[in-house]
């Protein structure tokens, strides 16, 4: 798993780009993190900082379970894409949805318009021969 995450930094770094950050299922980040040696002592090519993210050569690995397992992504996510707010976030309570009246319930609503921009498609990798 960590040869495939850095294989992917480096071919980013290939195309002149900066890798700001790898996303991993949570199995492959697991798998990094208890990465062990062929007599089953763990390696640590990792840091695991205070604030609970790791890093593989300065690169930050964060998990997500939008990828199931064996799937993950890096790339310069500060200038491969962004994110524009097209409409101000609206908040809404309401008691009158379905029974929550009865139940003394309230129902929130958080609605807001973003728009994803890839500006530079091959500023990102698919790892582990990702689908999503």
């Amino acid at each position: 798993t960590i040869d495939k995450v850095m294989a992917g930094i480096t071919e980013i770094r290939m195309l002149r780009r900066c890798t700001s950050a790898a996303v991993v299922s949570p199995v492959e980040w697991m798998e990094i993190l208890i990465n062990k040696g062929n007599t089953d002592e763990y390696t640590y090519p990792i840091i695991l900082r205070a604030d609970g993210v790791m890093t593989i050569g300065g690169i930050p690995i964060y998990w997500s379970n939008v990828f199931l397992e064996n799937e993950g992504l890096v790339g310069d996510f500060a200038r491969g894409a962004a994110i524009f707010q097209r409409k101000g976030m609206e908040i809404a309570y309401s008691t009158e949805h379905k029974d929550n009246f009865g139940k003394n319930m309230v129902t929130i609503r958080l609605e807001g318009r973003i728009a994803l921009v890839i500006r530079v498609p091959e500023a990102f990798k698919k790892l582990f021969n990702a689908t999503t």
